[in-house]
């Protein structure tokens, strides 16, 4: 299966943020990142900014804001700043569609 230009973009970035996080911060275990949970991301030819991301990391979903750059082909990241923010309250999840 073939993935388009921008899912393959949003995937690689949403796997380099996920694994730099497990790398940076021993208190996570990133399972899960979703770049659109509380913002569409804006994508450019070689670029996302998702600020309303989240992640889930033992059993909780917290906010994430990463900005990610690729190369071309949307298969490596070359540039990858994120913000780790607050825990997203149980109760919102359905809100947003978040899981255990």
């Amino acid at each position: 299966m073939k993935l388009d230009p921008q899912t393959r973009l949003e995937q690689t970035c949403d796997a380099e943020v996920l694994l730099r996080i497990n790398r940076d911060r021993a208190s996570f275990n990133v399972e899960k990142v979703v770049a659109y949970t509380f913002d569409e991301p804006v994508v450019g030819e070689n670029s996302i900014a998702a600020h309303g991301a989240a992640f889930r990391s033992g059993g909780n979903w917290y906010h994430l804001s990463y900005d990610c750059v690729t190369g071309p082909r949307h298969l490596d990241a070359h540039e990858l700043h994120y913000e780790i923010g607050a825990k997203i309250p149980k109760a919102d999840w359905a809100t947003y569609d978040l899981y255990d």
